[in-house]
């Protein structure tokens, strides 16, 4: 049983962490009962990443989103992905 539920959903709550992120802190809170979510998060690269940040790795990655996702999947939401490589191949 996870104990740090409730800190888990407030870091997904608070926008930090993604969904996928969730299972994972989940996961790894149960492997590491002692540790804090956020430790966790950070330790293990779960931040998640979207706006100017999200804009500059579809950039980066040419809009690849199979190459996204399989780098990034625990820490990008889909749905946002899919819009930022839309503006992309827009600006192209």
């Amino acid at each position: 049983m996870c104990t740090h539920l409730p800190e888990i959903l407030k870091l997904h709550a608070q926008g930090k962490i993604t969904k996928k992120g969730v299972e994972e802190l989940m996961r790894l809170s149960a492997i590491n009962p002692s540790a804090a979510p956020a430790g966790l998060a950070e330790e293990n690269s779960l931040w998640k990443i979207s706006g100017e940040e999200l804009s500059k790795l579809v950039e980066r990655e040419k809009g690849d989103l199979k190459r996204i996702m399989g780098a990034y999947r625990l820490r990008i939401e889909g749905a946002e992905l899919l819009k930022e490589i839309e503006k992309y191949r827009k600006r192209k």
